[in-house]
């Protein structure tokens, strides 16, 4: 006999929505950095697609300052949206998950740097929902970026 998931049938699809939702928005990045430096995406991916997304949202926020005009205020804005959500989204995968005799499901995280610490907090999943339907719409208006930006290089 196996045991059921430590959580709700729904929690597991909501973060495998998450998960895919913030999967586009990594694989746009590199497709960003691309049309910002000006070259084929094969040269991108091997320049930045392996780097975690926090650092390349750096990256791109830095290649945004060197090559729009005006600095890319919407582009940073649009940037530091994505990545709020994948840094939430690494709060959700790298969890231990629990379920109290309530039934109310929580979030546990370590951490070990510099000191221990643990973090519970309660995560319903509509609210990892809302958050991947966020992911969905800036993978959107990152694609669109992309493609305006792909348009516009010579």
């Amino acid at each position: 006999m196996t045991k059921p998931p430590p959580i709700s049938e729904a929690h597991i699809i909501a973060i495998g929505r998450l998960v895919v939702a913030v999967s586009k928005i990594d694989i746009l990045l590199t497709d960003l950095a691309a049309a910002l430096l000006r070259t084929d995406i094969a040269s991108a991916i091997a320049a930045i697609h392996h780097q975690q997304i926090a650092n390349k949202i750096d990256a791109l926020k830095t290649l945004v300052r060197l090559n729009i005009k005006g600095g890319g205020a919407e582009i940073n804005s649009l940037l530091s949206d994505a990545k709020n959500v994948a840094n939430y989204r690494n709060t959700i995968v790298h969890a231990a998950w629990t379920v109290d005799k309530e039934g109310g499901t929580y979030a546990v995280r370590f951490q070990a740097r510099g000191k221990f610490t643990r973090s519970r907090v309660p995560v319903a999943h509509d609210q990892i929902l809302l958050n991947a339907r966020q992911a969905d719409e800036i993978a959107d208006r990152l694609g669109e970026l992309r493609d305006r930006l792909f348009e516009s290089s010579p």
